[in-house]
């Protein structure tokens, strides 16, 4: 997983995570966790700000980059797998982990 800060045409987004980046999820992704553990670990440095208040927060937006289908649970926990997502597609989403069970999409970055 690496962090990146987001151009100004992602401005609402502080910061992304990526998954899948070479094949499909070898497991169950916890994105909730991820944010916590990931705004723990920014430092000045990384020139993102940490923001407490968003810590354990699902992401506001999947993007796909490789078609396919995607297995989700969401904040409210349903589970839904969400079937024939073109590549470069966002999903206003917020899930809190995305299942390996179910999901062929790759290349998938959840921005917070």
């Amino acid at each position: 997983m690496a962090i990146t800060p987001q151009p100004e045409s992602f401005a609402p987004y502080v910061f992304s995570v990526s998954y899948a980046a070479a094949a499909v999820l070898a497991g169950d992704a916890d994105l909730i966790a991820d944010c916590a553990s990931k705004l723990q670990t920014l430092s000045n440095a990384d020139g993102i700000p940490a923001i407490p208040a968003q810590a354990g927060m699902p992401p506001r937006m999947i993007m796909v980059g490789v078609s396919g289908d995607l297995a989700v649970t969401y904040a409210n926990g349903v589970q839904d797998t969400i079937r024939g997502i073109p590549a470069g597609t966002r999903l206003a989403l917020r899930v809190k982990t995305l299942r390996a069970a179910g999901s062929t999409v790759q290349q998938i970055t959840a921005f917070w």
